[in-house]
């Protein structure tokens, strides 16, 4: 699969959405895929974030690296980003990889509002032919 190239400028929903790997110019910000049972780089993780990487591992499927340091990863159960501060430029990464996730939120739970109306308009029951004289269907 090719990469795609951003910049500070690149709205990253679309590729992390997508699967698709990516790199900004200078490599220092990354996104790709995760095979099941492959060995990721911890970089500069520590603690509780170690502990929650590790523990996602095997259900990770797409991870965000700011140099070799996974910022945020995605499961089956949604996106994670870590809390933990490194450099301004990582900084900056988390950021970008932040908005990134909220408009992906925010596009399912759209999508699922949309689906819950339409279940909902297809379980009512038909108008009664005299209501849609009345109101000229």
């Amino acid at each position: 699969m090719k990469t795609v190239k951003t910049t500070r400028r690149t709205n990253l929903a679309a590729p992390m959405g997508q699967g698709v790997p990516f790199t900004n110019a200078t490599g220092s910000l990354t996104g790709r895929a995760h095979g099941l049972g492959k060995w990721a780089s911890l970089g500069q993780l520590a603690g509780a974030e170690v502990l929650r990487f590790m523990e996602d591992s095997d259900a990770t499927d797409y991870i965000v690296y700011s140099y070799e340091t996974p910022i945020a990863w995605h499961t089956p159960a949604g996106w994670y980003m870590v809390e933990q501060k490194f450099s301004r430029t990582t900084s900056c990464h988390q950021g970008q990889v932040r908005r990134a996730i909220a408009e992906l939120t925010e596009v399912i739970e759209t999508v699922e509002w949309a689906w819950d109306i339409c279940n909902a308009i297809a379980e009512m029951p038909p108008v009664p032919p005299a209501l849609k004289r009345a109101l000229r269907f």
